[in-house]
């Protein structure tokens, strides 16, 4: 059985149904920031630049970058390096979902 897209699912499933649960997870999709943006994001704040016009310049939503830079700012400031870090421990050390 072929994938079907978030989209496809609801025109299969009609616009006023709601989907299953174990099909609403498809409509959220994101991707994490990587490591060439976390670098583009400090040096933009290291010459001045605006949440806005780094979020712009990088297509995400300025609430993302928002809180890219809150989460990871150190006693030193928004540093590539050390987000980076912050980040993959905190992917490693969340609670996965098992699915039987």
């Amino acid at each position: 059985m072929a994938r079907l897209t978030p989209v496809e699912l609801r025109q299969d499933i009609g616009e006023s149904k709601q989907l299953p649960n174990n099909l609403q997870r498809l409509q959220m999709s994101y991707t994490h920031l990587c490591p060439e943006e976390r670098y583009y994001i400090e040096i933009e704040l290291k010459k001045g630049t605006s949440q806005n016009k780094i979020a712009e310049a990088l297509e995400r939503s300025q609430s993302n970058i928002s809180r890219e830079i809150k989460r990871n700012t150190g006693q030193r400031g928004y540093r590539h390096k050390q987000a980076e870090d912050f980040a993959q421990e905190r992917h490693k050390n969340k609670p996965k979902e098992v699915i039987n």
